[in-house]
């Protein structure tokens, strides 16, 4: 073995794990969810740990049983044969009560090791001058492999007792009965929405799908708006518009009540009127201080957004702070690995996975926005269905809600009769759903399906709870 001095390690604590186990095998439970073989800085230690892999097959592992399966070591560490050792480390072995710590010790010490050698990749990296890497890519590369040790770091499945599953629905339903039926989770800004789904819920991945000109985008920033407006700190990836688009779009929502509101689109081409304009501002300070944090950088994939939401999670809690939901603009426009790079369908399954990982990861909920496919368009009925859901039936199977956006209004606009006896008829119909907005709970795992109707502003991106309902 090559010099280790300056490398963070603790023989003895390997020895004493080893020992352990070799003595009364059923220590070897203490550990073996969470250490690996690699994780012994002694090659030698990390190849009887690897037998005793055959624990979980109900065979005794022992000095002797041991001895013969290790013959392609002609000698153990210190120079002795590997009999002698081995019978050596079982002999040592005072107790198993303090295996499990002599496991994190050795497992804690892995991990350091590894850190070191990604800071030091990173260092050499960041200082070589010949490969032109961008200090961008530098740094994601070492954020990755950081990644990867976090995943090292978790311990097992985390299998428990049914008691545990228990004690935690109790919980959930104890605050439930504590809030009398009112929301739990994170606020939609929306009555309606707000008794069917209870507020959006830790862990969840909520898709919300419609066709172009629906409102998805107007949706997913009222719910982010409401969500900050509750206090909730929220991010969103706008992958489709510039953050200052969102931002008018905002602020326009903000400036709607029923007596009045700005449109967005003339605030954008400069034809607000003075009294307009200062509503506009005003309401645009009281948006600046929205614990809500956007960015639109484009081409991002799963692996991006995670490390963004780790940054802004770790900021939040130096402020004493907490993420509390994420929204994605949308999936489509997000970018796979490399793997399955060119198949639509697999590298949409690959992402709605990813998200939902990270929202059990970083127990918030995801709202992740998606394009709905032109089959909706081919039929009379407009009204979405699962199976309109665009690439890959895997954004069914993933998300734990499915919500679609729908709008009769932009529909009928489009199927203007040509016969005036007609025409009568289809502008009373036009009327009755003018500025209306479904929003259709098409899926949802933990509640019923249901319909909740909205008034939709279209020129301020105002969705509000239905004014006769």
């Amino acid at each position: 073995m090559s010099d280790i001095t300056n490398i963070p390690h603790n023989l003895e604590a390997e020895q004493a794990l080893l020992g352990a186990i070799l003595a009364q095998n059923e220590a070897y439970w203490q550990v073996a969810e969470f250490l690996r073989p690699e994780d012994f800085i002694n090659p030698f230690h990390g190849t009887v740990y690897e037998c005793f892999g055959d624990i979980e097959k109900c065979q005794t592992i022992n000095p002797v049983t041991l001895t013969p399966r290790l013959k392609n070591h002609a000698t153990a560490p210190e120079g002795l044969t590997v009999a002698v050792y081995l019978s050596r480390l079982a002999a040592a072995a005072v107790s198993i009560i303090h295996t499990g710590e002599y496991g994190k010790i050795v497992h804690d010490l892995s991990l350091k090791r590894q850190l070191m050698t990604v800071t030091r990749a990173g260092l050499i990296a960041a200082g070589d001058m010949t490969d032109n890497i961008p200090a961008k890519e530098v740094r994601e590369n070492i954020e990755q492999e950081l990644h990867a040790l976090d995943r090292h770091d978790v311990a097992g499945t985390g299998l428990e007792d049914m008691s545990v599953a228990v004690g935690l629905a109790m919980e959930q339903v104890d605050l439930a009965m504590k809030h009398g039926g009112d929301v739990i989770g994170v606020n939609t800004g929306l009555y309606k929405l707000n008794q069917a789904t209870g507020g959006w819920r830790e862990g969840s991945l909520i898709v919300v799908a419609g066709r172009p000109s629906m409102g998805k985008t107007a949706l997913a920033l009222n719910l982010a708006r409401a969500a900050a407006q509750n206090g909730f700190c929220t991010a969103f990836f706008s992958l489709e518009m510039q953050s200052y688009q969102l931002g008018q779009r905002l602020i326009s929502d903000m400036t709607w009540t029923p007596q009045q509101s700005v449109s967005y689109f003339h605030a954008g081409k400069g034809g607000l009127s003075m009294d307009e304009y200062n509503i506009f501002a005003r309401a645009g300070q009281q948006a600046a201080k929205l614990p809500l944090y956007i960015t639109d950088k484009g081409g991002v994939t799963p692996s991006t957004i995670r490390i963004e939401c780790m940054r802004l999670k770790r900021r939040l809690e130096r402020e004493d702070k907490k993420l509390s939901m994420v929204v994605i603009d949308y999936l489509q426009l997000m970018t796979a690995g490399e793997r399955y790079r060119g198949n639509k369908v697999q590298e949409v399954s690959e992402i709605t996975a990813a998200m939902k990982v990270l929202a059990k990861e970083l127990s918030v909920p995801i709202i992740l926005l998606s394009q709905l496919s032109r089959a909706v368009e081919s039929r009379e009925n407009k009204r979405p269905i699962l199976s309109d859901l665009r690439d890959s039936g895997s954004i069914e199977q993933d998300a734990d809600d499915v919500i679609f956006v729908y709008r009769e209004e932009y529909y009928l606009a489009l199927a203007e009769p040509k016969q005036a006896d007609k025409l009568e008829e289809w502008m009373a119909r036009c009327a009755r759903v003018e500025n209306q907005l479904d929003i259709i709970i098409a899926k949802q795992r933990n509640g019923p399906l249901a319909t909740v109707g909205v008034d939709f502003f279209k020129e301020s991106s105002a969705m509000r709870d239905r004014a006769y309902e």
